[in-house]
């Protein structure tokens, strides 16, 4: 990330993703939809509804809110060249074309829950 502060998930011994809770994934909202987001190995996982981005097409990852105290940071993604092909992400049970926006952005997740 390019911004003053880096956060990364805390990752428990043996390298597995958790939070603070020892849950795998973190709470937050992907537009109005509240659900959970699992960063995996093969790339990230948000559920309600499931949306699934390979690694293979994450760009970068930053994380950050203005200034200020708040409790809850932003995670930004940036996909890699989505016009040029279609995602491999499935949501509701159906294969997604990738639109010409490649950023998808998940809100309010607990400052504590990255590190």
């Amino acid at each position: 990330t390019n911004s003053k502060e880096n956060y990364l998930f805390k990752s428990a011994e043996g390298g597995e993703t958790t939070t603070t809770e020892g849950m795998p994934f973190v709470g937050c909202y992907n537009n109005l939809n509240d659900g959970a987001l699992f960063p995996l190995p093969e790339g990230l996982l948000f559920f309600k509804p499931p949306l699934f981005i390979p690694r293979s097409l994450l760009a970068s990852i930053s994380c950050g809110r203005g200034s200020g105290g708040s409790r809850y940071v932003d995670m930004i993604v940036q996909l890699e060249s989505p016009s040029e092909h279609e995602n491999s992400g499935i949501e509701n049970g159906k294969k997604k074309k990738q639109s010409s926006k490649n950023t998808l952005e998940f809100t309010n997740i607990h400052r504590e829950e990255l590190s």
